[in-house]
């Protein structure tokens, strides 16, 4: 079967969490997409941002298993884009990712539960401590909103 290298920024991006989707993830490596931002509403996404940087990891998949991924009713509104990479020692690295559309409306999450899931992996993941902040303060932003 062919392998793709894919970016994974959500909670995708725990091999763990793969493997129980049967999947066979290989070779996860922590990496940044720069200049994307990591958006969260009622689903997970990033957008384009100049000077930002949006962090998870780069995993091999067989293109069969990365179709069937993205063909679940929960993800199936996402679309591949190809997208340069860097890891750690900031060698690039061309991979794919999946996003939502532009025009997809991302209204505001109604807990944090996603959130915290999240912040749980970057640190299981050892992401740099910036990135595992500005998620723990999406998850205080998000918990202070639904209170209001």
């Amino acid at each position: 079967m062919s392998k793709t290298t894919a970016f994974f920024y959500g909670l995708f991006m725990d091999p763990d969490i793969l493997r129980d989707q049967g999947l066979s993830p290989s070779a996860p490596i922590v990496a940044k997409l720069p200049d994307y931002s990591f958006v969260l509403g009622q689903r997970a996404s990033m957008i384009p941002k100049d000077g930002a940087e949006c962090w998870g990891t780069i995993m091999q998949l067989d293109l069969a298993e990365l179709d069937r991924l993205y063909s679940e009713p929960s993800v199936e509104m996402y679309h591949p884009c190809d997208v340069v990479c860097q890891d750690i020692k900031e060698n690039q690295i061309k991979a794919s990712t999946y996003i939502l559309p532009k025009d997809y409306p991302l209204d505001p999450p109604s807990s944090s539960d996603y959130a915290q899931k999240l912040l749980k992996i970057c640190s299981k993941l050892a992401l740099p401590a910036p990135y595992c902040d500005k998620i723990k303060n999406l998850v205080v932003e998000i918990d202070k909103n639904c209170k209001d």
